[in-house]
């Protein structure tokens, strides 16, 4: 009898924990107008992890380079992470700023949710430019 007990009690902790946020993540977000981004975030155990820019624009301006983000769980399997990004405008502009991720999980390897940006400028996260969908995956699942 005790014995059943304890692994109820072991069963109702692993199904309450959160998934799983560490590892690669393909993160596409989708804005009003129909144009779409693409960025890796790589989310470490510690809260830490890094963007990089998945863009065919960067054959012009060389290869993406990574940039600071961090990310939190939240209650019922949700999850926010931001960081810098810095979109390519053209074949010479650049549109710098934050974005910020909020969604939940569908299962431990997708995520789904919208962002927001902060600074980003032109047309990719601003005025009616907001983005409405954001899909993440995680890379290498199966």
């Amino acid at each position: 009898m005790l014995l059943l007990i304890v692994q109820t009690c072991f069963a109702a902790m692993a199904q309450a924990q959160s998934p799983n946020m560490t590892g690669s993540w393909k993160v596409e977000i989708n804005f009003a107008e129909g144009n779409k981004r693409s960025l890796r975030f790589d989310a470490q155990d510690n809260g830490k992890g890094t963007f990089l820019l998945m863009d065919p624009m960067l054959s012009r301006w060389g290869p993406a380079k990574p940039s600071e983000a961090k990310w939190t769980p939240g209650d019922q399997n949700s999850v926010t992470f931001s960081g810098a990004v810095e979109f390519p405008i053209g074949n010479v502009g650049r549109d710098p700023g934050t974005l910020t991720f909020k969604g939940k999980f569908e299962t431990p390897d997708a995520i789904t949710g919208a962002c927001r940006g902060a600074t980003v400028k032109a047309r990719h996260v601003q005025g009616n430019s907001q983005p409405r969908m954001t899909r993440i995956t995680r890379i290498g699942a199966s």
